[in-house]
């Protein structure tokens, strides 16, 4: 008998927050992220006129500087505002967060959707935490630092947003997302569904030896050297 690779396609399982990730982020923080972003979103549109000279670099600015507003109103037991300039940075109980835009659509793909270049999000990596050799789930777990990253534009307003944790980054762009979760999204059925897999992430293929019979008769290579 000669044995010849089967090759199975794995997946494994994408490492998850710890329990405080959950503790602070609950339903009801969730949903209060998620209505400011939708505020921010409807000022930036009611504003927007391309007769006006309006573009996406107008609306884009705009947009920022209104969800830093309404984030700002959220202040509560769990959530705190560090600094609204020159840098929008705040709190969720132990975590601090950075709030940017990356896709126009829920249609993207949010592990592939990053902050541009020059938002300075790539401040948000905890490089200690995905030096070689550590294990992702340990870094996603000790990881306090998120990107309230959302999607949206001025024809159809706010349309997702995610909690992500940066993991990689290539001079002062994101590159990576080490973890992704939808807290909202405006058309589910519309939705790219690799944004569904928060929890599972293909693996390269596996080689499985089968083993088969040799047909009588045949020789294999080895045998004719």
């Amino acid at each position: 008998m000669n044995q010849a690779p089967c090759y199975q396609f794995r997946v494994k399982t994408r490492p998850r927050p710890g329990p405080l990730f959950d503790a602070f982020f609950t339903p009801v923080v969730q949903s209060l992220l998620a209505e400011a972003l939708s505020a921010a979103y409807r000022t930036a549109c009611d504003l927007h006129d391309p007769l006006r000279g309006s573009n996406e670099s107008t609306f884009g600015f705009n947009l920022y500087h209104f969800a830093v507003h309404e984030i700002s109103q959220l202040g509560g037991a769990s959530i705190s505002i560090q600094s609204r300039t020159p840098l929008f940075r705040f709190y969720v109980g132990e975590f601090e967060l950075a709030c940017h835009r990356v896709g126009n659509s829920e249609r993207e793909n949010i592990w592939s959707a990053f902050p541009n270049a020059d938002s300075a999000a790539h401040t948000m990596i905890e490089e200690q935490l995905w030096l070689p050799g550590l294990a992702q789930y340990s870094g996603v777990e000790k990881a306090r630092r998120l990107v309230l990253a959302h999607f949206g534009n001025a024809d159809d307003g706010f349309r997702a947003a995610y909690l992500c944790i940066p993991g990689q980054c290539e001079g002062t762009k994101i590159i990576e997302w080490a973890h992704a979760q939808n807290i909202w999204t405006a058309d589910q059925s519309a939705a790219n569904p690799a944004n569904d897999a928060m929890t599972t992430v293909p693996e390269e293929f596996v080689s499985e030896i089968v083993v088969r019979r040799k047909v009588k008769g045949t020789t294999t290579n080895a045998e004719n050297r």
